[in-house]
């Protein structure tokens, strides 16, 4: 798959594993990584919140990988630490 054919939540995905593996990063940080791999995503499109296993709009979606830390705070969805 090329880069312009992979989806938001695939890039989002994608980039938190190279970049921050298990550690916190800001919205602000996933965003400048984002930017750097793919110089064309909109800044708009990306939605952290929206992956998050502990937050409303992300637990109904199928892509569910981060986790909620606080306001502008993730870090990758560890189901061992943080549960089911």
């Amino acid at each position: 798959m090329v880069n312009s054919e992979l989806t938001i939540p695939i890039k989002v995905k994608q980039v938190v594993k190279e970049k921050f593996g298990s550690r916190v990063f800001s919205k602000q940080e996933l965003i400048d990584a984002l930017k750097e791999k793919f110089r064309n995503i909109n800044k708009s499109s990306i939605l952290p919140a929206d992956y998050c296993v502990n937050k409303k709009t992300g637990r109904h979606s199928k892509w569910k990988f981060l986790f909620w830390i606080e306001s502008g705070k993730y870090r990758m969805y560890d189901p061992s630490r943080d549960g089911n």
